[in-house]
C-alpha cells in the first residue's frame, strides 16, 4: 500500500526539475535564437503550453483525496511474483 501523497511528492520534485529545464530552454531561446518575431512567439506559445499544463494539472490536485492508498501490486498478483507463501 502506497499513500497518495507520495505520487504527489514525487509530482512537485518533478516539476521543480521541469521549471529549472524550462529556464534554461528560455534563455537559450532568447540568447541564441534568431531576434525575430517569430521566436518571441514560439516563446510566448511554449509559456503559455507549459502554464496551462501546470495549472491544469494543479486544478486537478485540488479534487484528489491525498489520505487513499493504492495497491502497487494488486492482490491476486502477489504469489505471481513473490511465489505462494
Amino acid at each position: 500500500m502506497v499513500s497518495l501523497t507520495l505520487f504527489l511528492i514525487v509530482w512537485i520534485v518533478l516539476l521543480a526539475i521541469y521549471g529549472i529545464l524550462v529556464l534554461v530552454t528560455l534563455i537559450q531561446m532568447l540568447r541564441h535564437g534568431l531576434p525575430s518575431t517569430s521566436a518571441y512567439v514560439t516563446t510566448f506559445v511554449f509559456l503559455l503550453v507549459m502554464a496551462g499544463v501546470v495549472i491544469g494539472t494543479s486544478i486537478y490536485f485540488t479534487g484528489v483525496d491525498w489520505s487513499v492508498t493504492v495497491n502497487v501490486v494488486p492482490e491476486g498478483l502477489l504469489p505471481f511474483f513473490f511465489g505462494e507463501s
